[in-house]
């Protein structure tokens, strides 16, 4: 997959930390970032190498400026390399083809030069080691001489920094990163598993859309209030419920957990708490492993056929629908009371309506916050309460 690519302009000495906490960051977001000092960096090594760094710049979608107390090298004996790439980055953002140019200066030289600036000082600084030279280049940055002529120039926007959360609070806006790229390219192709997942649970009527096992309801009932025996209407519920027994293998053989699987195994949607110092599960990963472990159940669950007729029992799958929906009308065919069989279909029921809830619980959290949505009450809550929880399991552990 192509990446969003980021160019970071600066000088290296003074800002090296910075710089290596931005390369960390903005790839954990999912960003390629381009700088020149780091083995990856995509070049043409036998180019000049400022030549090379304009070059890349050329192919990058960002470019990021960070203006400190140093002027950094010179490009052609009267502007720094650092001031030669962001006015390529300009020319660049002119035409369009980068998307945006972010100027971050450090707070200490904004008031070094506005110090300057009131006592008209011309001398040598002890801070900033060419004061002229970085002067006309936060002015070239803030486009002042084309604000004069009347112009309106785009990126000229300066943000000023102290520390490196100050910049990563303009990066979090400017880049629209609430959530990763990672995690946007995850919850992209989780959405369109949990849609093709649902399509399988779901029929079109005339008039509705419905989930197929909803037809099982009256039976689920009848074994609730122990009331299935062999009865003309008892046999006449079951009958209506043959979309349940006609569809739900297909449907479940053809559920699929790949994609749901991949972003599990990656913890993309796993949270570091910095309070506890441990990752800790975030409700949509709790709702993937759920939704995983829902499908891999109903996969293993086997009933045996509650329809025979002439003392062969009828299969269910997808390659006789036709003679399912046969008998399905046909009452020559009779009915089997099987509590057991019953309660196996009564399992597969309760894990399709699972798979159903959290599948559409995903799908409304990737539409919007996750806090904002009730985690669904689940049929598997009720076995899961007479199993011994995470915390109770560790603290066995730690004393055995």
């Amino acid at each position: 997959m192509n990446k969003p690519r980021i160019f970071i302009s600066s000088t290296i000495y003074d800002f090296a930390d910075m710089r290596s906490a931005l390369k960390y960051w903005l790839t954990e977001a999912g960003f390629d970032v381009q700088m020149s000092e780091y083995s990856d960096f995509d070049k043409n090594s036998s180019m000049n190498s400022y030549e090379a760094c304009l070059e890349t710049l050329a192919t990058c979608d960002y470019f990021i400026l960070l203006v400190g107390v140093r002027k950094g090298g010179s490009y052609d004996g009267s502007i720094s390399i650092t001031r030669k790439e962001y006015q390529a980055a300009y020319e660049l953002a002119k035409q369009g083809k980068v998307k945006k140019i972010i100027n971050f200066v450090r707070q200490s030289v904004l008031d070094v030069i506005e110090d300057r600036k009131a006592a008209q000082n011309t001398e040598p600084s002890s801070i900033l080691d060419d004061p002229k030279h970085i002067t006309d280049f936060v002015r070239e940055i803030k486009r002042i001489d084309d604000m004069k002529n009347g112009d309106t120039p785009l990126f000229n926007w300066v943000n000023s920094f102290n520390s490196f959360n100050d910049i990563v609070d303009v990066l979090n806006a400017e880049l629209k990163l609430k959530i990763s790229i990672s995690e946007q390219n995850a919850k992209h192709t989780i959405k369109l598993s949990l849609v093709k997942n649902l399509q399988e649970l779901y029929h079109k009527g005339d008039n509705t859309i419905y989930p197929f096992y909803d037809s099982f309801t009256p039976i689920r009932e009848m074994l609730i209030n122990r009331s299935l025996t062999p009865t003309a209407a008892n046999d006449t519920k079951i009958r209506r419920a043959m979309p349940f027994f006609n569809f739900y293998k297909s449907s479940v053989n053809n559920l699929s957990t790949f994609i749901i699987d991949d972003a599990i195994a990656n913890g993309v949607f796993l949270k570091y708490d910095t309070s506890i110092q441990q990752i800790v599960h975030t409700n949509f990963h709790k709702a993937l492993v759920e939704l995983s472990t829902a499908i891999k159940t109903v996969r293993n669950i086997s009933p045996k056929p509650i329809f025979e007729s002439n003392q062969q029992k009828v299969v269910m799958d997808d390659g006789i629908r036709t003679v399912a929906r046969t008998y399905g009308e046909n009452k020559s065919y009779k009915v089997i009371y099987d509590a057991v069989e019953y309660s196996k279909y009564n399992a597969i029921y309760e894990r399709l309506s699972d798979i159903d809830k959290l599948s559409v619980y995903l799908l409304k959290c990737i539409e919007r916050s996750s806090s904002e949505i009730s985690y669904p009450e689940l049929y598997n809550d009720a076995v899961s309460e007479r199993k011994p929880a995470e915390n109770e399991l560790l603290k066995l552990l730690e004393q055995s």
